[in-house]
C-alpha cells in the first residue's frame, strides 16, 4: 500500500513557491520602474542642459544612473570591480580634472551594486561605500553614511576583517582630526586573528600591515 502524502505538506510547498515567485516579480517590477525613472530623468536633464538650466555634472549623473539601472544581480561583480578600479584611478590622479569628472559614474556603479546585492562578497560593497562616503560633501560624501556602512560591513563579516576599520580610520577619523578614534580603529584592526578566517588570511595580514604603518606614522596625520 502506497504511503499517503499529507496534503498540508504539499500545500505548504506550493504556497512557499508562489511566495518566492511573487517576490521575484516584485523585484523585477521595481527594477523596471527604476530604469524607467532613470531614463525620464536623463531626458529631462538633456532638455534642461540645452537651455543651460542644469549643470553638465548633473547631466552626467543622470546619464550614469540611466546606464546602470539596466544592470542585474549577475552584473554585481562587474559593477563593483569597475567602480573600485575607476575610483582608485581617480584618487591616484587627484591632480587630473579629466579623471575627477568621472566620479559620478563611479558613485552610480557602486550604488547600483549595493542596491542589487548588499551582502555580496562578504560586505565588500559596504567597504567600498565607506571610502566613497568619506569623500568631501561636494563629491557626495557623508561621514554619517560612512559609519553606517562600517557597521554593516563589520556585522556581515562578523568582525573578522580589518578592512572596514582601516577605511573608517583613514577616511573619517583623519579628516575630523579624531586621533583617539583613529588609534582605536587601527588597534582593533590589529587585534583580529587571521587564523579565524583562513580563506582571507592573506588579505587580513595585508590590511594589518598597513594598520601598523599607519599607527607608526600617526603623528603625521594629526596636528599637535
Amino acid at each position: 500500500m502506497l504511503a499517503e502524502i499529507d496534503p498540508r505538506v504539499y500545500q505548504a510547498q506550493v504556497e512557499a513557491g508562489e511566495a518566492k515567485l511573487n517576490s521575484l516579480r516584485a523585484q523585477l517590477n521595481e527594477q523596471k520602474a527604476q530604469a524607467v525613472l532613470a531614463e525620464q530623468n536623463l531626458k529631462r536633464n538633456q532638455n534642461l542642459i540645452a537651455v543651460n538650466a542644469v549643470s553638465q555634472q548633473a547631466l552626467q549623473e543622470t546619464e550614469s544612473q540611466a546606464a546602470v539601472a539596466k544592470a542585474r544581480k549577475d552584473d554585481v561583480p562587474l559593477l563593483y570591480w569597475t567602480a573600485a578600479s575607476w575610483g582608485s584611478a581617480i584618487s591616484l590622479g587627484i591632480d587630473r580634472p579629466d579623471l575627477a569628472v568621472d566620479f559620478p559614474t563611479v558613485r552610480a556603479l557602486a550604488d547600483r551594486a549595493l542596491a542589487l546585492d548588499p551582502a555580496w562578497s562578504r560586505g565588500s560593497i559596504h567597504e567600498l561605500m565607506i571610502t566613497l562616503d568619506s569623500l568631501p560633501e561636494a563629491l557626495g560624501g557623508n561621514p554619517a553614511r560612512a559609519r553606517e556602512h562600517f557597521k554593516t560591513a563589520v556585522e556581515i563579516q562578523k568582525g573578522l576583517s580589518p578592512g572596514p576599520y582601516v577605511s573608517l580610520a583613514t577616511g573619517v577619523a583623519v579628516p575630523s582630526q579624531d586621533r583617539q578614534e583613529y588609534e582605536r580603529l587601527l588597534t582593533e584592526a590589529l587585534a583580529i586573528d587571521p587564523e579565524k578566517d583562513p580563506s582571507n588570511r592573506l588579505v587580513t595580514l595585508v590590511y594589518q600591515r598597513r594598520a601598523r604603518v599607519l599607527l607608526d606614522r600617526i603623528d603625521e596625520k594629526f596636528s599637535k
